[in-house]
């Protein structure tokens, strides 16, 4: 990526793109692959392991029970979605729905390498009190993954920027 004109910096730029509203109106599209999902599930804090590495394993386990994929075929291709509103998972052929997400329940994002050098990320969502579901996507590369933690990110920025100016 190369600097723009206008003696405008990539840090002044990102800074504009971190409180623009109109960022987080429009769609951003990313393209992964849908593993599945862990229903239903409850997580306690623990002294020996984070939440983040809870979940992590919880998704292995699924895996090894063949209850999630471990590699996905050209069919589970998708297309994640995010905006304001939060996420949209669709078939990459069709455009079917798989799944949305409203952002208010989002609980957790986790990037994480599945071991064979696949970044995968799990979305853990609140189903209920203490109570989660987590889909699983693979990405087609860490930078990828990365790109969706950090589009995220600024739709909270941003959201939170509101919020604050709106008291």
């Amino acid at each position: 990526m190369s600097g723009g004109g206008g003696g405008e910096s990539p840090a002044g730029s990102r800074e504009v793109l971190y409180r623009n509203p109109a960022y987080i109106n429009r769609h951003n599209g990313f393209s992964a692959h849908y593993l599945g999902a862990v229903s239903m599930f409850m997580m306690q804090p623990s002294n020996r392991k984070t939440l983040e590495s809870q979940l992590v394993s919880k998704i292995e386990e699924e895996q090894l029970d063949g209850k999630l994929k471990l590699k996905p075929t050209t069919a589970d291709a998708v297309r994640l979605r995010l905006d304001r509103h939060g996420f949209q998972i669709s078939r990459d052929e069709s455009d079917e729905i798989i799944l949305r997400v409203p952002l208010h329940t989002l609980a957790q994002l986790v990037m994480y390498d599945d071991g064979f050098n696949k970044s995968n990320l799990a979305i853990k969502v609140i189903v209920g009190k203490d109570m989660f579901s987590c889909h699983v996507l693979q990405c087609p590369s860490e930078d990828s993954a990365m790109s969706i933690c950090e589009t995220l990110q600024r739709v909270f920025t941003v959201i939170m920027a509101e919020s604050d100016n709106s008291m």
